[in-house]
């Protein structure tokens, strides 16, 4: 489902909306300044999301050395939030070298743009900063603690889905992301997270004893 929405958003979508987000929304002071905070949104995030991926090696040996019997539910969590972040980084990172994606706007380096240049589609293995905007970082690592927080603080879920939305309307917005780089960052976003809550849950599930038979018993 999220290639076929890709492959949609890149064929009538992306290019329409990158020029309207550059003549309307960019344009405004108040709107922009708005967008501009949501679309640093998951910089702020992910800075707190290292803090947890650094601490959560020495809480794990603390609660398993010791007689510390906060145990199951925040190792499970902790696990979790490592793994995620290890596969939304890595897969984030292997895709944009693959796929070579030339951005909306000119932002670095004088990178080609669809805006400034007219230049639109993947250069596979490209390579270079210029070359990277498929799929969005942010909207992946954005998506991946929304995900996180879903699965571990459901009370909290509001709050999860108005940070995914925020930063998928601030990155497209502000032209920093084509809505397919969005669709595709959120993708893996949530696969890095379905696939580490899963890890984790294996991690911690109790190995169930074997009945001993009468049989198995008698030597």
């Amino acid at each position: 489902m999220a290639g076929i929405l890709v492959v949609i958003s890149y064929l009538w979508i992306d290019r329409p909306v990158a020029v309207l987000a550059h003549d309307l929304i960019r344009s405004k002071a108040p709107v922009t300044a708005l967008c501009t905070r949501l679309s640093a949104l998951p910089d702020l995030l992910t800075g707190l999301w290292m803090i947890i991926v650094l601490i959560a090696p020495v809480f794990l040996w603390a609660v398993t050395t010791s007689r510390i019997t906060l145990r199951g539910r925040l190792q499970e969590l902790s696990i979790a939030a490592c793994g995620s972040f290890l596969l939304s980084a890595t897969a984030k990172m292997l895709l944009k070298w693959t796929f070579g994606r030339t951005w909306p706007e000119t932002w670095i380096y004088g990178n080609p743009s669809y805006i400034r240049d007219g230049v639109y589609g993947f250069f596979p293995l490209h390579g270079g900063a210029g070359w990277s905007s498929f799929p969005s970082g942010h909207m992946a690592a954005a998506t991946t603690i929304a995900m996180i927080g879903w699965r571990f603080a459901p009370n909290l879920r509001p709050l999860w889905t108005i940070i995914a939305a925020g930063a998928a309307i601030g990155l497209v917005a502000m032209n920093f992301h084509f809505v397919s780089d969005v669709i595709a960052g959120g993708y893996i976003g949530m696969a890095s997270s379905a696939i580490a809550t899963r890890m984790a849950a294996l991690w911690h599930r109790p190995v169930e004893a074997q009945p001993v038979t009468a049989a198995a018993a008698c030597p």
